[in-house]
């Protein structure tokens, strides 16, 4: 991938993150938790949404690294769970709309790709580095999708495997800081599994030619870009 195709995916998925945060804020606000709304996070204030590390460094060090994955994470939502009769209702509501985003958004952005590929002429620059950009993007929020639904708190997928259990177990297993943290270092190691990667992999392909399929988008025209 071109060095300016890859920081323009970068620049998007942070942008992804920004919005995402956003939604989850409202949502949050929606369920009557009041921690997003108090400190700014209902707002689309980039401000309020970016994690210095997580949304900016982070994807920046993948590029200049050359990492075939790329992975951004927005700041933490301020939850202070106040008056909130069930505090995992709220958080499941939160963490699931994050979730949908990255599926939804894929959707749009590989919906670009059919007027894209038919207006402009075959050979023209504009048209492949946009058929290009639309297309990774796409895949990149598909993975961030797969990746959050890995059964691990605090990701989504760790909430889904927390309704299994028993209520004061799942409260334990939300909840606790100490499993937070541990949570985040196991992802971390967790996606650098080769078995990760392939399970990942396989699972963005297949959803991808779903979309394909759904969307009617051209594919063979789009291959004979991306194999130049």
């Amino acid at each position: 991938m071109p060095d300016g195709l890859r920081l323009a995916v970068v620049l998007a998925l942070i942008a992804s993150m920004i919005v995402r945060n956003w939604i989850e804020a409202l949502v949050a606000d929606w369920q009557g938790e009041s921690g997003p709304r108090l400190y700014g996070q209902t707002a689309l204030d980039p401000r309020a949404h970016v994690d210095w590390l997580g949304t900016i460094l982070l994807p920046l060090l993948l590029v200049l690294t050359g990492s075939p994955v790329l992975f951004a994470s927005p700041k933490p939502l301020h939850m202070l769970y106040l008056g909130v009769a069930s505090p995992y209702r709220v958080l499941f509501f939160v963490r699931m709309s994050g979730l949908v985003f990255h599926f939804v958004l894929a959707a749009l952005l590989m919906l670009f790709l059919r007027p894209v590929l038919e207006a402009l002429a075959p050979g023209n620059p504009t048209r492949d580095k946009l058929a290009s950009f639309l297309f990774i993007s796409a895949l990149s929020q598909l993975a961030i999708g797969y990746i959050l639904l890995l059964p691990i708190p605090p990701l989504p997928g760790g909430l889904l495997l927390g309704w299994l259990l028993p209520q004061h177990w799942r409260e334990h297993f939300i909840y606790n800081p100490k499993l937070q943290y541990l949570g985040v270092f196991v992802v971390l190691v967790v996606l650098v599994l080769p078995p990760t990667g392939k399970l990942i992999f396989s699972a963005v392909f297949k959803t991808a030619l779903l979309y394909f399929h759904l969307l009617q988008i051209p594919a063979l025209q789009l291959l004979a870009i991306l194999l130049r």
